[in-house]
This record gives structure tokens, sequence and C-alpha cells, in this order.
């Protein structure tokens, strides 16, 4: 998924974030309106700590380095269960937020 379709789901299914209306260059958030240029989690590392923010859960969630022979990677963890992984923070925090996403909708779906 390109980096700009990645921002925008997130935004819209992960943050719950609709476009304004009479505007599409603004999302409409809990706190007021926010231009979509400014929320770019899939490259910019204080729009992902926003997503990571979100979605953590206290003491569970963990954003950690990593390495291997191809060299140093993100990983988050939720206590011992491997969510996601990028080369970069955002992308391991975006993938991360997607994956729980699907999994919300799948339980409340078979539910």
């Amino acid at each position: 998924m390109p980096a700009h379709d990645r921002n925008q789901f997130i935004a819209t299914e992960i943050m719950g974030w609709s476009f304004r209306t009479e505007n599409p260059h603004y999302y409409m958030t809990q706190e007021g309106y926010l231009r979509t240029e400014a929320f770019q989690p899939a490259e910019d590392l204080a729009s992902a700590f926003l997503v990571f923010e979100y979605i953590l859960i206290e003491d569970k969630t963990v954003l950690m380095p990593c390495g291997s022979g191809n060299g140093r990677y993100w990983a988050v963890y939720f206590e011992d269960v491997f969510l996601g992984v990028g080369k970069t923070k955002e992308t391991a925090i975006c993938k991360t937020s997607i994956i729980i996403n699907d999994a919300v909708v799948m339980k409340m779906n078979t539910e």
C-alpha cells in the first residue's frame, strides 16, 4: 500500500476520523480539524507516535529496535506477541495499527 493510501487508511479506519465535507483537505477529529498533510504516519515520526499512543496499552505494548543479518529493524510487541516490523519506526507502527484494526474488524464480524 503506498504511503499516501496508508496515511488515509490509518486516519479514517484506525483513528476514526472523517474528511471534512466542504473541504476534503482536512480531517474531522475528536478535537477539531486537522490538515491531511499534517498527518502522515507512514512518513513522519510525530504522526506515527500519535497512532502508537492511540493503540498503546499501558505496560503491554512495546516498540523496540532489533537486529539481524540484514541490519537493524523495528518491531512492535504486545506482551510477548510480535505484531509488526519495519525498517523504520513509522513502518512498524503503521503495520501494527493496520493489523490491530483488521483483528478488531474480524472479531466484530464473527460476533
